[in-house]
């Protein structure tokens, strides 16, 4: 146990306030104010200078929520390991409490002119429902034996030198004359002049108020934030007053000590150049003879590290009795840039102290994160988390549970195979609780049956009782599904990890409709040799496009024979969405639900009625069967912050591996997620959730369908999906089912690999999200007129940004395609979007080109190179007529979101009031063509739109497009797409 002996003469060792009783040197760190509360919101690091020269960077969250558990968590992920102090800070100009002295931070929000950081609001409202951080983080420090201090800027100048509303006080806006008038960086002229006594007096109230309400081991003066307190030439002979300041603030804290019953230190903090303190008026020697201070940290000031610390000199002149205590900030200078340190250089620096004889060693502004953060754990040893770990005989929902009552954080899965027969249900009670694979091990939640013990027939099958494999609804009743119907959980067939086929006819492609009997009611002929043997069989479905390329169903079937022969007719027709089926001749369609269809080893025929699934008897030979049975969701979130899955894979069931609604900050990483009747993960109404480095593989539906963010407010979701890799979906519904799909506003996908669908890759509704630096490749296989990146339906989804992705080899070669395919869709009135810097390798087919618009306007396409592709833009012109009933029916279906209101006009001006009536208008500018038709296709009267173009350049096959000038470099293929770790 790392108990604290404050200032204790301990033999052979120099006083210092927190000798640990193993002899550990002392580790402290200085929290800046405002750190937890970063890591509770989204960060954006770099705004883009132009036209996505660069790619937004983000920071999200560490797992944390607004809550008292939160702030616990966090000192948790702190306080672990070697730390002994955790100097907390709590002002720069401003008060990050609510002060009586000086004012909050927040007050600004309303101030005329202030454009206030985020998470003012935050805090305000923190303390407002009575979480008072700061408390929170000093009772937990001494739960985990950590000493907690509080730190005073004693001259902070952030933003003097703007006079930014948000971090000037009033204190300093209405006191000119108490401002240094004196030249150098940092504005320091504009910082308070120490030698004015309402300047001392008001920052002793302040640090009284302070100890009153917080109940601390110590406090810091923070000298080095910012380090001039006289005017210019008056700093030596004004040190009799700093030295009086602090024998004040002396005082304050004995009086706080005997209220407390417990010592209040008091720790200074200067620059490490000794010479330059002292003629700053900083006479550290006074006040350690005095005893005016127990500690003393000497400093770098931002700038670079450094090693020559005259720590002999600083000892000589402060003695024994003061802990001298070497101090560093985050960052370091090569080739004239500064980054922030690694852990290599963290490292030697201490040892370097050490060797120097520094008592202990402290880090400021180290900028942590500290859940995620590899240096923070290798600097200080590995937080001694407290975790619940469960193996696979354990149910984790009864671990869930147990978390709830003892208030641990972590569940920690050994590897192995969990069997799920229950939905494990998680709520705001699980806000910060993490689910994590055991460190080096592969936890799977299986939702899978299998199938064993099957019976023979003589005719070469076998089949598989699923009620005695203990299958909960072996009878499961058909319902029809397709694209814009409601899915119902469907069933699948998997072994050795591969999905297998529900047997069909025909295998491997479709039969045509030859003659349409009744089109509404979808009565026909079709040249099917089988069908003959199928008149009045039970069970049968058909799955086909039977009206457009880009809608399949699955319907009901019967054969029946009238005197010219067999009949099709497709049942439950008032499933349809009303947007006009018709059947029409030549459209695909196969058969399902016949034993009959059982020709290949990888098949499979389920039969509802006896509960059964049927297998060739050559398969059985190849080992067990794996049927999903699990028909809920795995994991239901509902309204949690913080929550954190990592490292699990969720594989096998009828329904879906995750649903959430309403959560905030969800991490969801380094999961695998195979294997489902509908889709993977489903997360609603999510605000900076992040999915990195997942794998989503084989679906009936979609991979991950994510929505977040206010279309109302424009208030962005700050959703992520980075680094992911998406494959095999729309294994059921095949068309309509892209293997991502999001709607909202502001989020973002980035390095992700998506790759063989039968359809499209992504479908986006909404505005403003951003998709760069993907790889689509090998999509839309099978259906027809849709993109690998899709938008349709409203000239209101706006903003939308594609940029440096790449497209290659998009679209099937398929006689049932009659429209064609391509990289990027805009479709049915899509507007104001922007495509850049992309690369379109064989991604158009039949009229489409690379880029295709569907009666939009206001469309960008700049800077992309387009090889293999019949045209880089094709446009499908609209009449006005069309035009304006798409409108109207847009504006109607989302005039609650308003898009007419003030918000919209300020985020998109006056384009989204003219583009009603605007003349029909695309933008093509810089790109590059090598080889295909030329650069545009009109797929209508080419004078219903105008094509502006502006500098592309069209090259014969096979031509260099490296030499073409104006043209802006495209990332290389080896740095898009999933990045190695």
């Amino acid at each position: 146990m790392k108990t604290l002996l404050f200032f204790a003469c301990l033999v052979g060792m120099r006083v210092f306030g927190a000798v640990v009783s193993d002899g550990t040197a002392p580790l402290i760190v200085n929290e800046p104010a405002e750190h937890f509360f970063l890591a509770c919101t989204p960060l954006k690091e770099a705004a883009e200078p132009d036209a996505f020269a660069s790619l937004w960077a983000f920071r999200f969250p560490a797992g944390v929520d607004l809550s008292e558990r939160g702030v616990e968590r966090y000192v948790d992920a702190l306080a672990g390991g070697k730390l002994t102090h955790l100097f907390i800070n709590v002002n720069y100009q401003r008060s990050y409490f609510p002060s009586k002295t000086i004012e909050p931070v927040w007050t600004s929000i309303d101030e005329p002119g202030s454009n206030p950081t985020w998470f003012y609001r935050d805090m305000r409202d923190a303390f407002a429902r009575g979480l008072d951080v700061y408390a929170v983080m000093i009772r937990r420090c001494r739960e985990r034996q950590v000493s907690p201090w509080i730190s005073f800027r004693m001259n902070d100048i952030h933003g003097v030198a703007k006079d930014t509303p948000a971090d000037v006080c009033a204190f300093w806006r209405e006191h000119p004359e108490y401002h240094l008038k004196r030249d150098g960086k940092w504005n320091w002229a504009n910082g308070f002049d120490y030698a004015q006594k309402p300047v001392r007096d008001r920052m002793c109230a302040y640090i009284r108020e302070a100890l009153e309400r917080y109940d601390a081991d110590g406090v810091e003066l923070d000298f080095l934030r910012f380090p001039c307190y006289f005017r210019e030439g008056e700093e030596r002979k004004s040190a009799p007053i700093l030295t009086a300041f602090v024998r004040e603030i002396h005082a304050i804290c004995d009086a706080t000590a005997k209220r407390r019953g417990h010592p209040v230190k008091i720790a200074a903090r200067m620059t490490h150049e000794l010479e330059k303190a002292v003629a700053s008026g900083m006479d550290a020697g006074v006040w350690s003879r005095e005893g005016l201070i127990d500690m003393l940290i000497v400093c770098n000031m931002f700038g670079s590290i450094e090693y020559e610390y005259p720590l002999d000199a600083w000892r000589k002149l402060v003695g024994d009795r003061v802990a001298l205590v070497a101090g560093t900030d985050n960052g370091i200078r090569v080739n004239e840039r500064r980054r922030v340190l690694n852990l290599g250089e963290y490292r030697h620096w201490m040892d370097t102290m050490r060797r120097k004889g520094a008592d202990g060693c402290y880090f400021f502004n180290f900028a942590l994160r500290p859940f995620r953060d590899e240096t923070w754990r290798g600097l200080v040893g590995e937080a001694p988390t407290e975790a619940i770990t469960i193996g696979p005989g354990d149910s984790l929902a009864a671990a869930v549970e147990r978390a709830r009552r003892t208030g641990v954080w972590t569940i920690r899965l050994k590897g192995g195979v969990y069997p799920v027969t229950e939905t494990v249900a998680l709520d705001q009670r699980d806000n910060g609780l993490e689910i994590v694979a055991a460190a080096g091990e592969t936890p799977v939640l299986d939702g899978g049956i299998a199938l064993r013990n099957g019976e023979k027939t003589d005719d070469g099958f076998v089949s598989y009782d699923l009620a005695a494999a203990g299958f909960p609804d072996p009878k499961i009743s058909f319902k029809p599904f397709g694209m814009g119907i409601k899915d119902p959980a469907q069933l699948m067939v998997y072994r050795d990890g591969a999905a297998l086929t529900e047997a069909r006819e025909p295998n491997d492609d479709f039969t045509g409709v030859t003659e349409v009997l009744d089109a509404s009611n979808f009565v026909f002929r079709a040249n099917l040799p089988l069908a003959e043997k199928l008149v009045g069989a039970k069970g049968l479905v058909a799955h086909g496009y039977y009206t457009h390329g880009w809608a399949d169903y699955t319907l009901p079937a019967e054969i029946s024979r009238d005197e010219k022969g067999v009949v099709f007719r497709l049942g439950s027709l008032e499933v349809l969405p009303a947007w006009g089926h018709l059947l029409r001749e030549g459209r695909p369609f196969r058969l399902y639900g016949s034993k009959l269809f059982l020709d290949r080893d990888d098949e499979w025929f389920y039969d509802r009625a006896a509960g059964r699934i049927w297998m060739r008897a050559t398969a059985d030979a190849k080992g067990a069967p794996v049927v999903a049975a699990m028909n809920g969701p795995f994991l239901k979130v509902d309204g949690t912050k913080g929550l954190v899955v990592r490292g699990v894979t969720f594989r096998c069931g009828r329904g879906c591996a995750v649903v959430a609604d309403k959560t905030e900050g969800l991490v969801f990483e380094r999961n695998v997620v195979e294997k489902f009747g509908l889709n993977g993960v489903v997360a609603t109404n999510a605000t900076r959730a992040r999915f990195s480095r997942n794998t989503f593989r084989t679906f009936g539906s979609s991979g991950l369908v994510l929505k977040g963010g206010d279309r109302k407010t424009l208030t962005r979701g700050d959703n992520l999906v980075v680094d992911c890799d998406f494959s095999d979906g729309g294994r059921i519904v095949r068309s309509g089912s892209h293997v991502l799909m999001t709607h909202g506003v502001g989020n973002v996908f980035l390095h992700n690999r998506f790759h063989d669908l039968p359809g499209a890759a992504v479908r986006f509704d909404g505005n403003d999200h951003l998709f760069a630096s993907n790889v689509i490749e090998r999509c839309v296989l099978e259906a027809d007129d849709w993109g690998g990146i899709e938008n349709y339906g409203s000239p209101f989804y706006r903003g939308s940004k594609i940029v440096h992705n790449v497209f290659r080899n998009i679209g099937g070669v398929s006689k049932w395609n009659y429209c064609g395919q391509c990289g990027v869709r805009f479709d049915d009135a899509i507007s104001g979007m922007y495509v850049y810097g992309n690369r379109f390798d064989n991604a158009s087919r039949g009229c489409f080109g690379g880029v295709q618009v569907h009666g939009g306007k206001g469309n960008v396409i700049e800077n992309n190179l387009f090889t293999g592709c019949n045209t880089a833009l094709s446009v499908t012109t609209w009449s006005r007529e069309n035009w304006l009933n798409k409108w109207n029916l847009a504006y109607e279906r989302e005039k609650d979101v308003m898009p007419l209101s003030e918000t919209w006009r300020k985020a998109y001006g006056d384009a989204v009031l003219k583009l009603k009536d605007e003349p029909a208008r695309e933008t093509m500018r810089r790109n590059v063509i090598v080889g295909g038709e030329g650069l545009v296709r009109y797929n209508g009267p080419s004078d219903r739109v105008e094509v502006v173009q502006d500098g592309n350049v069209c090259l014969p096959a096979g031509a260099d497009w490296t030499a073409v000038k104006d043209f802006d470099p495209l990332p290389s293929e080896d740095s898009l797409g999933v990045r190695k770790e």
